[in-house]
């Protein structure tokens, strides 16, 4: 079970902050395969962590898309979607999305986090295992994100 939302629930006790980055060229997003060291191991999720206590949204928005693709981008290009409240089974954290649309491929350069990456479209990322949490952020946006 998983609680998703904009709203927070009178029992949300946690000062973690994740940002996660929604990357898309044409009609297809970026999803990263964790690697097997990793917690989640083999499973897809966008591009994204966790926001330092120096850091604002943004900026970690900025850096985790570096270090995690090798992408860069001006922050002028990170749209803000919104935030969530998460709350799933060991977990609590505040959720910040951005969604940055590339008008051509990028080269991607994996960090030692990610075994793999793909080009992807929302239907089809149903046929994936996914990190928890990411259909159900996916749904939230789809309005934003197309």
């Amino acid at each position: 079970m998983i609680y998703c939302s904009e709203f927070k629930p009178t029992h949300f006790d946690s000062h973690l902050v994740i940002v996660s980055i929604y990357v898309k060229w044409s009609d297809l997003f970026l999803f990263l395969r964790k690697s097997c060291n990793q917690k989640n191991p083999f499973e897809w999720c966008t591009p994204g962590g966790k926001v330092e206590n120096y850091e604002k949204p943004i900026d970690a928005c900025v850096r985790e898309l570096y270090e995690e693709t090798g992408i860069k981008k001006l922050k002028e290009k990170c749209n803000f979607l919104g935030s969530l409240y998460i709350i799933k089974p060991g977990h609590q954290y505040k959720l910040f999305s951005y969604l940055i649309e590339l008008p051509s491929l990028p080269e991607i350069t994996l960090s030692y986090e990610h075994d793999m990456h793909k080009w992807i479209s929302i239907e089809d990322i149903k046929k994936y295992s996914v990190i928890l949490g990411t259909h159900e952020t996916l749904e939230y946006y789809k309005d934003k994100i197309f």
